[in-house]
């Protein structure tokens, strides 16, 4: 027969008839193991061995529920951390991936972070147990970049032709920097202005609703087109009149000269009213000088009437 001290106390507590026999450890450390053999004539003799056993280092798992996150946004890691020959003593985080380890409680089994720039990282945790021993586990994650949060504006909404308009962008790049912004100021696609400046100014040479279109691009390379409708107002045309003589006799040839034009666009019409009866009777193909005579004495107004290509009137007199 067969009998075994399994545990080292001295006393063979465990018999059978097979040669050989199996246990298992709770902890590490050193063991002394006995085996007492009996012949059929109840001959006995023992032999004993010393068995080490070595520290089982914990179980340990770290997990995170995406592989991908933006910048500036919140990302949870959790981890299963199990020692099965003892106790967890000791719980390091590492999850920027700077290879510097921070002691946190061996409860705490959740730890978000913030990614400030895109890149990937590589997150790491180190569990200690009573004895000494270390799991680690890591795991990637993807930062992904985020574009500039802007909005083209200015400090109003609609403006006159001919009239220098500021426009800027309010916002920013909460990882980074803008370092590159494309201006189109009448929308048709082509790039009106550039540079790393967050303001410009554009004088609108016609009336309309334009669509302002800005591409801020940051130092990622990521870029972000914002619009806004601007209005130009039509200037209307612009005219003084005087006259080569205020005093004249009846019948003498009175010479009107006019000033002026349309700023932002041209002149459809040129009406004169010469004889000062409300009447525009006279229409001109330039703003040229015109004469007249007047064949009473007394007092007299002329008046010119100007419409430009966007139907708006000026109306000039002198007497």
């Amino acid at each position: 027969t067969y009998r075994w001290d399994l545990d080292g106390d001295g006393t063979y507590e465990t018999a059978g008839a097979n040669t050989t026999t199996t246990v298992s450890f709770p902890d590490d450390g050193l063991y002394t193991m006995g085996l007492e053999v009996t012949d059929r004539d109840g001959q006995s003799d023992t032999a004993r061995r010393n068995i080490t056993i070595l520290n089982r280092a914990p179980d340990t798992v770290l997990e995170r529920k995406k592989t991908e996150v933006l910048t500036a946004t919140e990302i949870d890691f959790s981890l299963s951390a199990v020692d099965s020959d003892g106790t967890v003593k000791k719980v390091e985080w590492d999850l920027d991936g700077d290879g510097r380890y921070h002691e946190e409680s061996v409860s705490r089994r959740v730890l978000s972070i913030v990614y400030d720039d895109d890149g990937t990282y590589e997150a790491a945790v180190r569990v200690t147990d009573d004895d000494g021993g270390v799991g680690e586990d890591f795991v990637t994650i993807t930062v992904l970049n985020q574009p500039p949060a802007v909005e083209v504006g200015s400090e109003v909404r609609e403006a006159y032709t001919l009239t220098s308009v500021n426009f800027s962008l309010s916002g920013d790049d909460v990882d980074g920097e803008i370092t590159d912004c494309r201006w189109d100021f009448d929308g048709d696609g082509r790039t009106d202005a550039e540079g790393d400046e967050e303001t410009a100014a554009y004088t609108f040479d016609d009336d309309g609703t334009y669509e302002v279109q800005v591409w801020a691009t940051d130092d990622d390379g990521d870029a972000t087109l914002t619009t806004m409708s601007f209005v130009i107002l039509n200037r209307p045309p612009e005219v003084s009149l005087s006259v080569d003589t205020p005093v004249a006799k009846t019948g003498d040839t009175v010479t009107i000269i006019p000033e002026g034009g349309d700023p932002d666009g041209r002149l459809d019409s040129i009406e004169w009213d010469l004889d000062g009866d409300g009447a525009y009777e006279t229409i001109a193909d330039d703003l040229d000088e015109v004469t007249t005579t007047f064949a009473d004495d007394g007092a007299y107004y002329v008046y010119l009437l100007l419409t430009d290509d966007d139907g708006a009137e000026t109306e000039a007199y002198i007497n």
